[in-house]
């Protein structure tokens, strides 16, 4: 018996049972892959200038696991966050 006069686990006898994970088999997950894409032009009227603007944030629209539940429990390895879906955005620029 350690120190404090009683087991460290709640186990009979203070035994625990213990999972071992083979190396390479939890962490699955790759490379993280984005791509985005923005268009822009560029127009003159007199002494105006126009600029609209598109942008298409995760064109792919890939979904990636960026976190996951490393906490031991029922819930081990649960997916908590994804990649961002698909997003378009416009803009529009005038300088006078």
């Amino acid at each position: 018996m350690p120190s404090p006069g009683r087991p460290l686990s709640s186990g009979p006898a203070g035994r625990a049972n213990v999972t071992v994970l083979e190396p390479n088999t939890i962490f699955r997950e790759g490379r993280i892959n984005q791509l985005g894409l923005a268009f822009t032009r560029n127009f003159r009227s007199g002494g105006v200038r126009f600029q609209p603007r598109l942008e298409l944030h995760n064109a792919l629209n890939a979904n990636p696991i960026l976190q996951l539940n490393g906490q031991l429990g029922p819930a081990f390895d649960g997916i908590r966050g994804v990649l961002a879906p698909r997003m378009v955005k416009f803009a529009f620029r005038v300088d006078f």
